[in-house]
């Protein structure tokens, strides 16, 4: 199999700043990924200050152990759109994980290497404002 890529839209959990993003898909990986840069440019690592959110302990592919900020984001690929976690550290490209796929109904086809529907999508999210 080849690699796969995801062309995205990225936004902060307001949806004030959004970005195009090209990622690659790696269904061994759990969450979404993105660079420091990318984070910084969205406001994603402001949110994670704000919230007081905590950095946590990663496994890389080739087994060593990193430290990578947690944060949130809104991505929307295809007519997919939900807020995910969101890993911020320093990476070559961009990932999309197996996690960002299963909550947007996404699957990497091997044949085709394409993105494609896993199941009809419906997500259904309240929001409270005091």
């Amino acid at each position: 199999m080849g690699y796969v890529k995801i062309k995205a839209l990225v936004s902060d959990l307001e949806k004030k700043r959004s970005k195009e993003v090209e990622f690659l898909a790696d269904t061994g990986a759990g969450y979404m990924v993105v660079t420091p840069d990318l984070a910084k440019d969205l406001g994603l690592e402001e949110l994670a200050q704000k919230l007081n959110l905590p950095k946590t302990r990663v496994t890389l592919a080739d087994k060593r152990e990193v430290e990578a900020q947690q944060t949130f984001c809104y991505v929307r690929v295809m007519d997919r759109e939900a807020p995910v976690t969101v890993l911020v550290m320093d990476c070559p490209m961009p990932l999309f994980g197996a996690f960002t796929l299963q909550v947007l109904g996404l699957e990497v086809d091997p044949v085709t290497e394409k993105t494609r529907s896993s199941r009809p999508f419906s997500l259904g999210i309240m929001y409270h404002s005091a």
